[in-house]
């Protein structure tokens, strides 16, 4: 069976080595200066093994010597060349064995060295990678050029490899990007038809806790009503009371009904918060807009809140107008603040929780600041914070789409969305959009 070229490489590695002729290295430079590329020289005639170093050396390279394919082998496992120069015909271990090694196992360019001048052996050089060929005898002064232009050539390749590399990155980037939209599509989708299914008996459920209201508080007055007819009226009323514990009934139920339309607004915030999400793109037409009259309408909406939970601060500078959707732009704001609230209503501070709101322009582009002196974020988290459903919040307190529909909305406005943050010390997220929008 035929070994491949790297299998051959290792085995001739592995096994042992004859005691080698004429192998020496020029231990003057045996310290690899990055300047001097090394030239790795192989041939079994001592005499053109000994001109060809001599002329690289004086051309100002590193010149190695082998005077067999089994000695370079050897100086390769210590340490790769830049180039080398192969004698073709060699004893044992040919130079074409060699190439293959040097080619597929090391990943060395080469130039073949031979006696045979014909178009067959060219053929083949080209068709092993040789990057020269040369026909003894050789003259010096046709090596050197020989060894700058493959040089080159490996250099041009080497930053070919780089260049493609690089592409490849970015090629690995974008698909990870469009595997990224093409779930948050999926989400999305998910998500429309989740709220869909939970809207509709919501919405029945909603209408039957209103009526079951309104039919105890009937009752009650059915039951104060006879009550108030006499002796035998509240006779009657006392056995009802004794037997259906009636006095029970008239102080849990207001709560128990409370406690109903809470959770039905909490479902039907998940609902709302799940159909915004499914449809960003629906909710708005452009407009120039001041970003601080965003912040302002935003601000009255959460006014009580804020003043009972924290302290505000205000540092605008000039915002120039902005093309935008501005519901969607105040729904980020709104989603930002509330985060806000949240952090400082879990953090221990002591007393009351401190907003500053900062905004300015530079460079085209408008940002926003909002910074609190909440919780914090742990630093595990920071990466995850803008993934759909993640939430830091207990079970039952929070859907965690809030960011990432923000982040959502910021993208498809052609701007940035990030956050710093120190577990304990707060966090400050900042927006930038840029004042104008490309062509749709």
């Amino acid at each position: 069976m035929q070994r491949t070229p790297l299998e051959l490489l290792v085995s001739r590695l592995q096994q042992p080595i004859a005691p080698l002729r004429m192998t020496t290295i020029d231990y003057r430079d045996s310290r690899r200066d990055n300047l001097r590329p090394c030239i790795l020289m192989v041939d079994d005639d001592g005499m053109t093994l000994a001109m060809l170093s001599s002329g690289v050396r004086k051309s100002g390279y590193e010149a190695w010597q082998a005077s067999s394919a089994e000695a370079a082998l050897q100086l390769i496992a210590q340490r790769k060349p830049d180039l080398a120069i192969l004698d073709v015909e060699m004893p044992g271990m040919s130079g074409i064995e060699l190439a293959r090694c040097l080619r597929f196992g090391a990943g060395v360019p080469f130039i073949f060295l031979t006696s045979h001048d014909d178009d067959a052996m060219v053929g083949r050089a080209l068709e092993l990678g040789a990057v020269g060929y040369l026909v003894k005898p050789v003259d010096i002064r046709q090596v050197i050029p020989a060894i700058k232009a493959a040089l080159s050539q490996s250099a041009e390749i080497a930053r070919l490899l780089r260049a493609e590399a690089e592409l490849d990155a970015d090629l690995h980037l974008m698909q990870d990007q469009l595997i990224q939209a093409d779930k948050l599509v999926s989400v999305g989708q998910l998500a429309a038809g989740i709220a869909q299914e939970i809207d509709e008996p919501m919405d029945c459920v909603q209408a039957n806790v209103a009526t079951l209201e309104h039919g105890m508080i009937k009752l009650f007055e059915a039951l104060d009503a006879l009550a108030a007819r006499g002796r035998a009226g509240q006779a009657a009323l006392h056995e009802i009371e004794r037997a259906h514990e009636l006095s029970f009934l008239r102080e849990d139920m207001p709560a128990l009904l409370a406690q109903t339309r809470e959770g039905i607004r909490r479902v039907c915030r998940i609902v709302r918060e799940l159909q915004d999400f499914s449809r960003v793109d629906a909710l708005d037409r452009w407009q120039r807009v001041d970003l601080r009259h965003c912040l302002e309408s935003t601000l009255q909406l959460l006014g009580s809140e804020l003043r009972h939970k924290a302290e505000l601060i205000t540092e605008f500078g000039e915002t120039p107008d902005i093309e935008c959707l501005p519901g969607q732009v105040s729904q980020v704001i709104m989603n930002l603040l509330a985060n806000a609230l949240q952090a400082i209503g879990e953090a221990e501070t002591g007393g009351r929780g401190r907003i500053t709101i900062r905004s300015g322009s530079a460079g085209g582009q408008v940002w926003l600041e909002i910074e609190d002196n909440g919780c914090g974020i742990a630093p595990e988290h920071l990466k995850r914070i803008f993934h759909p459903f993640f939430t830091t919040r207990p079970a039952g307190t929070g859907t965690g789409l809030g960011l990432s529909l923000s982040c959502g909305i910021v993208q498809r406005h052609g701007g940035e969305i990030g956050v710093r943050s120190r577990l304990g010390e707060g966090a400050v997220f900042r927006v930038t959009l840029p004042q104008r929008q490309p062509q749709r």
